[in-house]
């Protein structure tokens, strides 16, 4: 291992020498538009300020976006020539720009500085950050699926075995009952929220729920609508009725708790919520904004249906976030510098010291990172359960109506079987239209 982590430094570091850094004529300051907020930013700032100091007459100006309107933001800019230098691209909508031509194509660069992606970063990676035999990105991470965190302080108190988290829905079921508090209509503490960010966020409940009962959104080659077959359906019905069994229902969750992490992980912290939906991403956020829990909390991977035969542990990605140059950036060449920077050496350093498993770079993780995650095995089994898609063009359209359906079942404004009828006939309209 200790050989391999070696390599990977030394090909990073060859790959980031082989052209000597030309500083340009003019001071010049790239503008970076990203979603990294909360406890990220600073350490975000911290890798920055390592690449001014060795790249004078570049500064970067680090812009923090909300994930849930960023989108917006970014089609507004393109649309009125205000593009920033950098983009952070979601999972889900690349082929969406890629559509729109909205980045400029970086093989030229990579050529240029002969970069060979293969050899740097995982070829899933790869391979989400290509369109048309072009890389309009260089990804950040690698796409990573949701886990469950628990408080095992609370599952001790409920009688539950706190070594051994649920591994089936019915386990799962069983286990948020038992956490779960009420006096009438009023939830004192909740088991589990199992639609976290479902109402706004790129996040995807229901697409992690139904890798889960061998269901997926689109068919293996990301072409047609699939989430309205059985298996889809079947998860739904699931979903409302976990809500409805276990807190009276998720409008009453909502009202009381929120829906989205910065409302959910406060609860989580002070033990309203004894099991929360989060990623690899939280160790490093919970470990500074609640160290006071790490050492009664545990993590496991998404229960399976086991009543399905053919359910196994699965997450289907539409796409790999990345960081990319806009097509109408007004330093480009100073922007793909920066881009080097943040999408290898120092994108792995950014990871490293968030004790994250889903950096893209080819072991970008080594034997300190194993010590200093005590929860290493759980995100590597999370990390190999993606199976990684290139969706189609108007996929970001497809994933806010089945999270629009996801809210409307679930508070109870339409059945399952119809939400997930209506939504996928939705979606078939959008796909023509692409």
């Amino acid at each position: 291992m200790k050989k391999l982590v070696v390599m990977s430094v030394v090909i990073i570091a060859l790959a980031l020498s082989v052209s000597a850094f030309a500083a340009p004529k003019e001071p010049v300051t790239v503008v970076f538009w990203n979603v990294w907020g909360g406890t990220r930013a600073p350490l975000l700032r911290q890798i920055l300020d390592r690449f001014e100091a060795t790249h004078p007459g570049i500064k970067v100006e680090n812009v923090t976006l909300d994930g849930s309107t960023d989108t917006q933001k970014m089609l507004t800019a393109v649309a009125g020539g205000t593009a920033p230098d950098i983009y952070m691209t979601h999972t889900n909508d690349l082929s969406m720009w890629a559509n729109l031509k909205a980045f400029k194509s970086l093989n030229d660069y990579i050529k240029r500085d002969n970069l060979d992606l293969q050899k740097i970063f995982y070829p899933g990676a790869v391979q989400g950050s290509t369109f048309s035999g072009q890389a309009i990105q260089l990804p950040f991470k690698f796409t990573s699926t949701m886990m469950i965190w628990y408080n095992k302080d609370l599952f001790r108190a409920a009688g539950l075995d706190s070594e051994k988290p649920p591994k089936t829905w019915k386990e799962l079921e069983v286990a948020a009952k038992a956490l779960t508090k009420k006096r009438g209509n009023v939830i004192d503490q909740a088991g589990l929220n199992i639609c976290i960010n479902c109402v706004k966020g790129p996040e995807d409940p229901f697409n992690e729920w139904a890798g889960r009962n061998g269901g997926s959104i689109m068919t293996a080659d990301g072409s047609e609508i699939a989430f309205d077959g059985p298996r889809g359906i079947e998860t739904m019905k699931w979903m409302k009725s976990f809500m409805d069994n276990t807190v009276g229902g998720f409008d009453k969750y909502a009202t009381q708790f929120g829906t989205d992490w910065p409302e959910n992980r406060p609860a989580f912290y002070a033990g309203k919520l004894a099991m929360l939906m989060d990623g690899p991403w939280a160790l490093d956020i919970y470990r500074k904004e609640a160290p006071q829990i790490m050492s009664k909390v545990g993590v496991f991977l998404i229960p399976i249906n086991g009543d399905n035969p053919e359910a196994k542990q699965q997450y289907t990605a539409y796409g790999v976030p990345g960081y990319a140059v806009p097509a109408g950036a007004k330093n480009p060449d100073a922007a793909w510098e920066v881009l080097k920077f943040i999408g290898m050496e120092g994108g792995c350093e950014y990871f490293k010291r968030q004790n994250r498993t889903d950096s893209p770079l080819l072991t970008c993780v080594d034997e300190q990172a194993k010590k200093d995650n005590p929860f290493f095995d759980t995100f590597m089994a999370a990390m190999n359960s993606v199976k990684i898609v290139n969706g189609p063009p108007p996929y970001n359209q497809i994933q806010l109506r089945f999270k629009e359906m996801e809210e409307s079942v679930l508070m109870g404004k339409e059945t399952p079987e119809a939400g997930v009828k209506t939504a996928a006939e939705d979606c078939r309209a959008i796909l023509k239209k692409k």
